[in-house]
């Protein structure tokens, strides 16, 4: 299973954006996957996020400004050999 952060304050123009790309990249990929959004603000502080959204898969940094396109995720998570 791939674990999932995306760390953005929902007032974000990015915040449901990013998350639908995420969603629709992994289950396209027929990927065991779980999703979790963080955004309360005092979170977002603790953990220095300093652009926004801040995506985190299974604890490694991909994104810390914006998810593009589903192509562009997908050569990342093959880089990481997430997917193939």
């Amino acid at each position: 299973m791939i674990n999932i952060k995306i760390y953005c304050n929902k007032k974000h123009e990015a915040y449901e954006r990013v998350y639908e790309i995420i969603y629709e990249t992994m289950f396209e990929s027929n990927i065991s996957f779980e999703i979790k959004r963080i955004s309360e603000p005092k979170v977002l502080r603790m953990q220095n996020i300093v652009s926004e959204p801040h995506v985190v898969f299974n604890n490694q940094v991909v994104y810390t400004k914006n998810v593009s396109s589903k192509e562009e995720l997908k050569t990342i998570l093959q880089k990481l050999k997430l997917i193939k």
